[in-house]
């Protein structure tokens, strides 16, 4: 046992200056589509630490306006700023995310006598793609949680596509 134990305590560090470990910045933009919206657009920054060569652990912020379908001219919109963290698996030049997080969940009407406050919200989503040198092209998919309100409803989903670039930092 004691000959196992020193063996290991020897090799697995050198096992783990092998690996080849490089952290990484993303900036994406992102179109979205839900449900009750026109058109959304999403622009976020990601972290990712390396755990090995092909796994990350991921930690991300991002902002997305929904302009929401409205007949009264208000032009109404909602918003969403998630802090997400994930894991991501490289599988060869694909990759998949799934994430869970924290954030705010509400919109706002354009117009000077209403406006409607952000809540807390939890929300969960997956992240999959193609890496292509320092870009990479992807597909999303979230829903954020939140209490009841009248303006709101309890759940908001939403999905897009779009691209990242990446820089690599040692």
């Amino acid at each position: 046992m004691k000959i196992l134990l020193t063996a290991g305590l020897f090799i697995v560090p050198f096992m783990l200056m092998g690996q080849k470990k490089s952290n990484e910045w993303h900036l994406d933009g992102t179109g979205y589509l839900a449900k009750d919206s026109k058109k959304g657009i999403g622009l976020g920054i990601k972290y990712l630490k390396a755990l090995g060569e092909d796994n990350f652990i991921t930690a991300g912020l991002s902002f997305n306006l929904f302009q929401l379908k409205s007949n009264d001219g208000l032009n109404p919109a909602k918003k969403t700023f998630p802090l997400l963290l994930g894991y991501r698996q490289n599988l060869k030049k694909l990759y998949l995310e799934p994430q869970l997080g924290i954030g705010t969940y509400g919109g706002r009407f354009y117009t000077p006598e209403f406006a409607l406050p952000s809540q807390f919200a939890i929300f969960a989503g997956a992240e999959s793609g193609y890496n292509l040198n320092r870009f990479s092209f992807h597909l999303k998919c979230y829903t954020a949680f939140t209490q009841t309100n009248i303006y709101l409803e309890k759940t908001f989903l939403y999905g897009g596509a779009g691209i990242a670039y990446k820089i690599v930092v040692k």
